[in-house]
């Protein structure tokens, strides 16, 4: 007679279904039919005992034949829901994440398979359905070039969201199994940043003739500073004492940013808002807001090069006297840089300014962004110290630093070449001499 065997192992206790069937040769073998759960054991005991009977081995069809609960009947666009709900009151994503989860949800999921119950979901359904995605058009963007076709990149993101939701059902015992787990995933093409070398810097730079943008330019680089990061920086986390600057130890301390929200998640998001900056545009569905960063890591000492540090001190003068000139009319948010009425900048505007400069320039256009990937760059080259870099961009792991922003500049392999020739051939060199 079938039965259920609970055995450990090392991921933990795992089930199994002994039975034991008659073979060819009249032998009667043992077999295991293994299950994730003491549940799904139970569901499918009976089918494996009739299989017995009938001296055949069992095969399990589909979850179809799994008996339902009254409450997992539930279609997958509730089950994202549900997901999406817990996930909110969890305080688990921020209002960017939230938002782009959400679009992807109505674009992608919803219309193709939302209205299947996830109690007939299996592995091969999802891998039909992520197989069929690239032959159907994404959703209109704010390109004005018509949509092309769903990315391998959009694919992964929709699995990133129905595994997660799939193992909460499961958790909740609203499904047996997660079908989400054993899927094959299209391969991506992996997004190379353009990296700027030290003379390109320079370069752009020596062409800058607006000195705020200047001094923009070199701090995110200097200290690989996030967009929203230089324009949510205050006067009161900078530390430029004299004897700071004196003994090199004047620094940016990142405990803010500036990041743009629609007014309708200001009361829902668990971000730690500081300030919502006022809007000129009553119909505007978004607001400016001073929010602490997304992670922990984020917050973070970054020491300033020493002429980087008068130079803020030049610019703090300067901008207390335009803000004397101003009076009432200036906006005071003690900003360091900020629009000439002391309102924030938004993270585009000084983008389209660094972009303006490089085409007016006549220099090569890269991303605004480029600046932070390449001083991460230029600091691993010149300390090859990970642990140090990796604390100034604020990332959690060395992982991320050395997958994403370690960029390979051609002098570097020249300089392993000459590493090498002296290695393996100075004797020679020496002989000729």
């Amino acid at each position: 007679m079938a039965s259920i065997v609970k055995k450990k192992r090392k991921n933990g206790y795992s089930y199994y279904i002994s039975y034991r069937i008659t073979d060819s040769t009249g032998t009667r073998k043992q077999h295991w039919y293994p299950c994730k759960s003491k549940k799904e054991a139970t569901l499918i005991l009976d089918d494996i005992e009739n299989a017995e009977k009938a001296n055949q081995l069992y095969v399990f069809e589909s979850p179809t034949t799994i008996p339902a609960k009254a409450d997992n009947n539930i279609t997958i666009e509730q089950m994202v829901n549900q997901y999406i709900e817990h996930c909110l009151k969890q305080g688990k994503w921020q209002p960017s994440t939230s938002r782009s989860i959400k679009s992807c949800i109505r674009n992608y999921i919803i219309p193709y398979i939302g209205n299947t119950p996830i109690a007939r979901v299996t592995t091969r359904y999802l891998q039909e359905y992520y197989n069929m995605l690239p032959s159907q058009k994404a959703a209109p963007g704010n390109h004005r070039s018509p949509p092309k076709n769903i990315t391998p990149r959009m694919i992964r993101e929709i699995h990133k969201i129905l595994r997660p939701a799939f193992a909460l059902a499961k958790k909740w015992e609203q499904i047996p199994s997660n079908p989400a787990i054993d899927l094959e995933l299209p391969k991506t093409k992996k997004y190379t940043r353009d990296q700027l070398s030290e003379d390109d810097i320079k370069q752009i730079i020596s062409q800058c003739n607006d000195t705020e943008l200047s001094l923009i330019i070199r701090i995110i680089y200097a200290c690989t500073l996030r967009s929203g990061e230089i324009a949510g920086l205050t006067w009161d986390c900078i530390e430029l004492s004299d004897s700071a600057i004196a003994n090199s130890r004047a620094y940016i301390y990142v405990t803010k940013e500036i990041a743009r929200l629609y007014r309708e998640e200001l009361a829902s998001t668990k971000a730690e808002i500081i300030l919502a900056f006022p809007s000129f545009k009553p119909k505007s569905k978004t607001v400016l807001v001073l929010k602490r960063p997304k992670t922990d890591q984020s917050i973070r000492k970054v020491y300033l090069p020493k002429s980087l540090a008068l130079e803020l001190l030049d610019h703090k003068k300067h901008q207390t006297e335009h803000m004397q000139i101003l009076g009432k009319e200036y906006h005071n948010y003690n900003l360091v840089f900020a629009q000439p009425n002391g309102l924030p900048y938004a993270g585009k505007t000084l983008s389209g300014r660094f972009k303006t400069l490089l085409k007016d320039s006549g220099l090569r256009e890269v991303d605004y962004y480029s600046l932070r990937h390449s001083g991460a760059t230029t600091k691993l080259r010149k300390s090859h110290n990970i642990k140090s870099v990796q604390a100034d961009m604020g990332h959690a792991s060395a992982k991320m630093l050395m997958d994403v922003y370690a960029g390979i500049i051609d002098e570097d392999r020249v300089d392993n070449a000459r590493i090498m020739e002296e290695i393996l051939f100075s004797d020679r060199t020496n002989d000729a001499k």
